[in-house]
């Protein structure tokens, strides 16, 4: 399984959704793509795509591969545990 820091440097300036395979007390090591974007939407619209019942089985990381973001740009959420609300709601903050 490649490790988060070979996902990014492959896909460097593209958003990332990982599927954590592994990680440690500081937070996930390895993992497989589940999808990547230069749009960081595409990314929430690809995760609503799993069905909301299977959702709660995924620990997804969202992260940015590429130099820091500028002032003003979020640029990582560090997991995504999240029920069909929660991720409704972080779907219409991306959207907003």
């Amino acid at each position: 399984m490649p490790t988060i820091e070979q996902l990014k440097a492959e896909y460097d300036g593209e958003w990332l959704a990982i599927l954590v395979t592994a990680s440690d007390i500081y937070g996930a090591t390895e993992g497989e793509l589940f999808h990547h974007s230069k749009d960081r939407s595409d990314i929430a619209r690809k995760i609503l795509e799993i069905p909301p019942h299977e959702r709660k089985d995924y620990d997804i990381k969202i992260c940015y591969a590429g130099p820091p973001l500028p002032e003003g740009i979020d640029g990582m959420l560090i997991s995504v545990w999240a029920t069909t609300e929660q991720m409704a709601s972080l779907s219409s903050k991306i959207r907003e």
